[in-house]
């Protein structure tokens, strides 16, 4: 039987997001829709402005959708819980991506490396 092959997506974070993550204060990823990510999913990190590259990756734990405020009470750290419920304010479908195995890649990528024109808004889809 063959291996199934696990999808590539892309997320826009603000780099103080990528540093909370990178530094394991930050255990959720939010996005204020509803995601078809599946745990195993593989994850690239695009930094905002003013870093504007491809510069991390991490392995999808688990997804859970709900209302803002169910999702952003996974936070542990009660700062990251307040600043995910300002962000998911207003959302009528938020999800929370659990982050696992996080990593730095060696050199930061443009978007064009992975067929991109323009970064994603929310998340995307890569190959």
């Amino acid at each position: 039987m063959l291996a199934e092959r696990r999808r590539q997506a892309m997320f826009s974070i603000a780099p103080v997001h990528v540093d909370a993550i990178a530094s394991g204060l930050k255990r959720w990823e939010f996005r204020r829709v509803r995601v078809t990510l599946q745990p195993e999913d593989n994850v690239l990190i695009y930094a905002t402005a003013p870093v504007s590259s491809v510069v991390a990756r991490f392995r999808v734990g688990g997804v859970v959708m709900g209302t803002p405020e169910h999702v952003a009470a996974l936070e542990e750290d009660p700062h990251q819980r307040c600043v995910a419920s300002d962000y998911l304010e207003g959302s009528t479908a938020a999800s929370a991506i659990e982050v696992r195995d996080f990593a730095w890649l060696p050199e930061p990528q443009g978007i064009h490396a992975f067929g991109l024109q323009r970064p994603p808004l929310s998340y995307v889809f890569v190959s």
